[in-house]
């Protein structure tokens, strides 16, 4: 499971729209190609090495009105799902 505390940053991938998801694609054949809704690419466009998963959680908190403490695990799970596809680096 993701360190709450680490300061994830994504891999080299694209992110395109197609509706209403998102599509991150990795730039090398190591990676997975994901499909996220708006705040599942929101999640991995904050993962930018600058903050914290906590940090990351309480923002996504703030712009959906969700009290960050039922959010947490939701996030730590998220990011190491993005990481085990290789669009995410600790």
């Amino acid at each position: 499971m993701s360190n709450f505390l680490s300061y994830p940053r994504p891999a080299a991938a694209q992110a395109k729209r197609a509706g209403d998801v998102w599509v991150i694609v990795p730039n090398d054949d190591g990676g997975e190609v994901v499909v996220v809704n708006h705040t599942g690419h929101r999640v991995w466009e904050l993962c930018n090495g600058e903050r914290s998963l906590a940090e990351v959680a309480t923002l996504i908190a703030l712009n959906t009105g969700v009290d960050a403490a039922d959010i947490d695990r939701d996030i730590a799970r998220f990011a190491e799902g993005l990481r085990q596809a290789g669009l995410l680096i600790y």
